[in-house]
C-alpha cells in the first residue's frame, strides 16, 4: 500500500482535520482502545490527549475511530467547574462530587504522578469542609453515623462493644453501690473497687493463670463462658454485695456466714457460673494470690461435675483441688501465701499397720485449725516433711480422700507434694490421671493410680512418694 494510499485511509477515520481539537475513541490495529482527542495529524503520526498524557502514533495503526467528548475533555471541564468562583456552597460542592467522582472511576488512567488517590482525599476534606454532613463525602472517607456522631465504620463494632462493657459496668456498679472499674479478656471479666491501678496487668496475670490450670489438667476449656472475679476495698461494701449474690447463687447460709469472717477474705463458687468475690482482708497482694489459688477450685470443681462421673454426689478430693490451688499459684505467682478452708470429712479411723500403728487422731477444732494455717502459711513444706519423718503423717490411701477441712499445716504442705511430685514424673501422666479421676467408675482406688502411673497398689506409690518429699523435694 502506497503512502499516498495509507494517508487518504487515516485521513479517512480521522475525518477532515480543522484547527480545533476533536474528541475521539480510536481502535488501534492491536485491538485495544484509546479515548482522548486528535491534537494535530502530521507526516503520518497523530498527536493524541488522553488522561493519561499526549500520545504519537502512527497513522497507519489507527484502525477505527468513533466520534465522542473524550474522558480528557470531560475532565477538564469537571475540574474547571468544581474551581468556579462565585457560585453557591451547594453548587460548589456538587461540582467538587462530581470530580471526585469522576476521578475516582477513571484512578487508573492517570498517571503515577498526578496521585490522584491523594488527590481524592484532599477533594473530600473540601467537601466536608463546605458541607460536613454531606453523606457521600462522609461514606467515602469510610465513616457512618452512631449516636449521632460520626464515626469511622471499621470502629463501629469496637464503639458498640465498648458502649456494652460500659453498660454493664454502670449496671454492677449501680448493683454494687461502689465504683466499679471493669476490664475484660477472653476468660475473665474482673470488677474491680479496689482503684488498682494496673488491673489490665491483673487481668494479665489470671490469662496466665487459666492458660497454666489448662496445659497442667489437659483440657481445652476450664469453663464456660467468663470468669467473674469481683474485687472489693473493703468488709462492708464486700459482704453487701456478696449478700446480693448469696440468693442469686444459691449459697449455703454457712458458706455466706464463713466468707464474711474477716480472716477469710473472700469466696469463689464454680456453679451456676464461675465465680470470686474477694476483698484484700490480708493485703492487695496476698488477695490476688488468693484468687489465682482459687482459680484452681473452681477449674477443678467445674471439670470434676462435667466428667461423666460413675458415682453421684462425689466430690473432688483435697489433695487434687487444693493440691492444685497450691502447685498454680507458685507455678503463677512463685509462692504459696493462700489455703483454704473446708468443710471434714468423716474418716474411718486408721487401721494398725501399714505405715503407722498410732491410734485414730482427735477430730480437728475448725477455728483452731484455721489459726494454725494461718500462723503457719509459710511452713507448709517442713512440716509436712516433719510430719513424714516422724511417722505423723496420715496413711497415703486414707490421705487420698480427704477434704479441704481435713487439712492442717502438714497436710496443705502435703497435697503440694503430691501434685508437684506427680508433676515431676510425668504431666502426661498427671493428666491421664485427671480424666480418669473424672470419669470414676473403678471398683478400687488403686485402679486409678496402676492405669496413669503404674503403681500397682497406693501403698507402692506411698513408700516412694515419701522418700522423695523427705529427701528430694
Amino acid at each position: 500500500m502506497s503512502r499516498i494510499v495509507r494517508t487518504l485511509r487515516v485521513l479517512a477515520i480521522l475525518g477532515v482535520f480543522t484547527s480545533s481539537a476533536k474528541a475521539d475513541v480510536f481502535e488501534l490495529a492491536d485491538g485495544s482502545k484509546l479515548d482522548g482527542k486528535v491534537l494535530k495529524e502530521d507526516g503520518g503520526f497523530v498527536t493524541i490527549k488522553t488522561l493519561t498524557g499526549t500520545q504519537k502514533l502512527v497513522a497507519a495503526d489507527l484502525k477505527s475511530r468513533t466520534p465522542g467528548e473524550a474522558d480528557v475533555d470531560r475532565y477538564e471541564k469537571l475540574k474547571a467547574a468544581s474551581e468556579q468562583e462565585g457560585q453557591s456552597k451547594s453548587a460548589q460542592v456538587a461540582a467538587l462530587l462530581e470530580r471526585y467522582q469522576f476521578q475516582k472511576d477513571h484512578l487508573a488512567q492517570f498517571p503515577p504522578e498526578a496521585d490522584m488517590a491523594k488527590e481524592n482525599q484532599r477533594l473530600l476534606a473540601r467537601i466536608l469542609k463546605k458541607d460536613p454532613e454531606n453523606v457521600v463525602a462522609r461514606a467515602e472517607m469510610g465513616d457512618v453515623q452512631w449516636n449521632g456522631q460520626w464515626v469511622k465504620a471499621v470502629d463501629l463494632p469496637r464503639l458498640k462493644q465498648e458502649a456494652e462493657n460500659e453498660k454493664r459496668r454502670v449496671d454492677w456498679q449501680t448493683r454494687f453501690g461502689v465504683p466499679i472499674a471493669m476490664v475484660e479478656s477472653e476468660h475473665f471479666t474482673l470488677l474491680d473497687n479496689t482503684g488498682d491501678k494496673d488491673l489490665a496487668g491483673r487481668d494479665k496475670l489470671l490469662e496466665k493463670t487459666y492458660d497454666t490450670l489448662k496445659t497442667a489438667l489437659g483440657v481445652e476449656q476450664l469453663w464456660k463462658d467468663k470468669a467473674l472475679i469481683v474485687t472489693i476495698k473493703s468488709l462492708d461494701p464486700y459482704c453487701k454485695a456478696l449478700d446480693g449474690f448469696a440468693a442469686e447463687m444459691n449459697i449455703n447460709a454457712s458458706i455466706v456466714a464463713a466468707a464474711k469472717d474477716r480472716a477469710t477474705g473472700g469466696i469463689w463458687r464454680q456453679s451456676p457460673y464461675a465465680f470470686q468475690m474477694r476483698w484484700p482482708a490480708s493485703g492487695v497482694e496476698s488477695m490476688w494470690s488468693a484468687i489465682v489459688h482459687n482459680c484452681a477450685h473452681v477449674a477443678v470443681w467445674t471439670l470434676w461435675n462435667s466428667g461423666g462421673k460413675a458415682w453421684e454426689k462425689e466430690n473432688p478430693p483435697a489433695w487434687l483441688e487444693e493440691g492444685m490451688g497450691a502447685w498454680t499459684e507458685i507455678a503463677v505467682m512463685g509462692q504459696q501465701i493462700s489455703y483454704c478452708m473446708g468443710e471434714s470429712a468423716k474418716q474411718p479411723p486408721d487401721k494398725p499397720g501399714g505405715t503407722t500403728d498410732k491410734g485414730p487422731k482427735k477430730k480437728k477444732d475448725p477455728k483452731k485449725n484455721a489459726e494454725a494455717m494461718r500462723e503457719s502459711v509459710s511452713q507448709y513444706k517442713e512440716r509436712c516433711k516433719d510430719a513424714i519423718t516422724s511417722d505423723e503423717f496420715p496413711q497415703l490411701r486414707k490421705f487420698l480422700k480427704y477434704k479441704v477441712g481435713d487439712l492442717g499445716p502438714p497436710e496443705e504442705g502435703g497435697v503440694l507434694a503430691l501434685v508437684t511430685w506427680l508433676m515431676q514424673i510425668d504431666a502426661g501422666k498427671f493428666r491421664n490421671l485427671f480424666a480418669l479421676l473424672r470419669k470414676g467408675g473403678k471398683k478400687v482406688d488403686d485402679d486409678y493410680w496402676r492405669e496413669a502411673y503404674g503403681f500397682q497398689v497406693i501403698e507402692d506409690m506411698e513408700t516412694k512418694w515419701r522418700a522423695w518429699t523427705v529427701g528430694e523435694w
